[in-house]
């Protein structure tokens, strides 16, 4: 796992679970850092999960956390979470890790939110503006998340930004009002992944249009690119994910 800024991911700052685009505190502005958790959760212990989190969330509140933790359940997998956590920066990443409305209330996360999932996986996320196009914007938080996750072959980092840089260009020519943030991975392991696609969403229709985008339209150059883009994967994969205020935590404005 790569080391940062004097910061590890620990199971504290999961905070938030437990975890867009998303820098996605706001949709509009996403954090330039993001510290994402996945979280699985057995069935048999998913009531006392939510139950835990629910009473440390509270604690944060009336403790006045300062900052924001957005918590998704996968479409697909309703005992799956992840928490999206945005800094605008490193420093203010750094500044969260004394954030004392989070150290007041960590023995209710220890004793109500630990025991009950069955594993976790955490990463730093760096947004990259050439692959990001924030042409609209949904809902902020958003009822949707739509997730793509790619991790490219080795030496092969190069060829898949040109291509999915034209991805963007294509939102972008079309004026499009979709909105969607590609992120740098670091710290998934050598079988997470690289790249990160979140797009706040409104609605299936949404979704849809942006699905669109990653079409291959017939054209001979489009077609290329497609084949560029697939040469240079390892592994990809995409979800939806449901907005769950309850287990959620929005820094008051």
């Amino acid at each position: 796992m790569k080391a940062f800024p004097n910061r590890k991911i620990r199971l504290a700052a999961l905070c938030l679970l437990l975890t867009a685009v998303g820098g996605l505190a706001r949709a509009a502005e996403p954090g330039a850092v993001t510290a994402i958790y996945f979280t699985e959760v057995p069935p048999s212990l998913r009531s006392a999960f939510e139950d835990g989190m629910k009473r440390f969330l509270a604690c944060i509140r009336s403790h006045g956390g300062t900052f924001t933790a957005l918590t998704y359940t996968e479409l697909s997998d309703r005992g799956r979470y992840v928490t999206l956590e945005p800094f605008s920066s490193f420093a203010e990443m750094e500044a969260h890790e004394h954030d004392k409305g989070e150290i007041d209330c960590l023995d209710l996360f220890r004793a109500g939110v630990l025991p009950n999932f069955s594993q976790w996986s955490g990463q730093i996320a760096l947004i990259n503006p050439k692959l990001s196009y924030m042409g609209g914007g949904a809902q902020d938080p958003a009822p949707m998340l739509w997730m793509h996750a790619f991790r490219y072959k080795p030496g092969q980092r190069a060829n898949f930004i040109e291509g999915e840089e034209k991805h963007a260009a294509a939102a972008a020519q079309t004026h499009s009002d979709i909105h969607f943030t590609a992120y740098d991975i670091y710290g998934a392991g050598q079988s997470g992944p690289t790249l990160l696609y979140l797009a706040p969403s409104d609605s299936w229709v949404d979704i849809g249009r942006i699905l669109n985008l990653n079409a291959s339209p017939g054209k001979a150059a489009a077609r290329a690119n497609h084949l560029k883009l697939a040469d240079s994967l390892a592994e990809e994969w995409s979800d939806v994910w449901i907005y769950d205020k309850e287990l959620s935590y929005v820094q008051a404005k």
